[in-house]
Formats: structure tokens, sequence, C-alpha cells
């Protein structure tokens, strides 16, 4: 018999704690902080977009112009087929050349550098002295 009326109030003392804890989760509360920003493609890479043709005003980006613009981080929203085209053009230029994704221009912009005068490697070196400092500008 006592050994039962131990048990039951360990089982009390355990309800008793789970009881707390979980009213003390109920009150914790998280807070974060962020911060979004429009990122225009054109500006990413430097360049002012053509001038609409007649024959594609207001035609929509193709799927598959969409599909391979955010492979390469590029937001493609609000973009027409002539617009997609010029920056899938300036992508698979900077392919050839061995100049900067358009990813590493984003972060390299965010940072105060040049993506135009920046090759892949060169980029991926910054960009990896920027995350070892914190996130923070090198130099």
């Amino acid at each position: 018999m006592l050994d039962e009326l131990e048990l039951a109030e360990q089982q009390i003392e355990r309800e008793r704690r789970e009881a707390e804890e979980a009213e003390r989760r109920k009150r914790l509360t998280v807070r974060a902080r962020y911060s979004t920003a429009e990122v225009n493609p054109f500006n990413v890479f430097g360049i002012e977009p053509w001038r609409e043709r007649a024959w594609h005003k207001g035609r929509p980006a193709t799927e598959e112009q969409i599909a391979m613009l955010e492979r390469n981080g590029v937001d493609e929203s609000g973009l027409t087929f002539r617009h997609a085209s010029q920056l899938i053009e300036r992508i698979i230029k900077n392919r050839e050349t061995g100049g900067c994704t358009c990813k590493q221009a984003k972060v390299l912009r965010r940072f105060g550098y040049d993506p135009r005068e920046t090759t892949f490697k060169q980029a991926g070196a910054i960009i990896d002295q920027i995350a070892s400092n914190g996130w923070r500008r090198v130099g």
C-alpha cells in the first residue's frame, strides 16, 4: 500500500512539472527581425532593359524562360518575353566569358562590389571572405 502511495505521489509530481512546463512554453515568445528588398535584375547586371518591340509588346515570358531565370536566381515576376530574353542572354554571356553568376552578383552588389568587373572565381573568393567576416564587407 505504501508503494502504491509513493508511486501516486511521483505521478502527481511529474504531472505538476509537465503542467508548469506547458504553462511556461505558452508564455514564451520569439522575436525575429527581417527585411525584404526588391531586386531589379537589370541593376544586378548593370544593364539597361531593352525597349519592347511592337510584336513582343505585352508578351509574357515563356515557361522555359521562367525556369531558366529561376535556376539562376533571377526574380522573373513581371518580366516580359523580351526582357527575359535579355537577361538569359546576359546569363549565358557571363557563363561563356567566366563572369560571375546572378546569385553572386546580387551578393556582391549588396556589399558594394561591382560584379561587372568580377570573374566567377573572384566573386566566389570575395563572398567567402565576406561570409568568414560575419557577413560584413571586407576591407
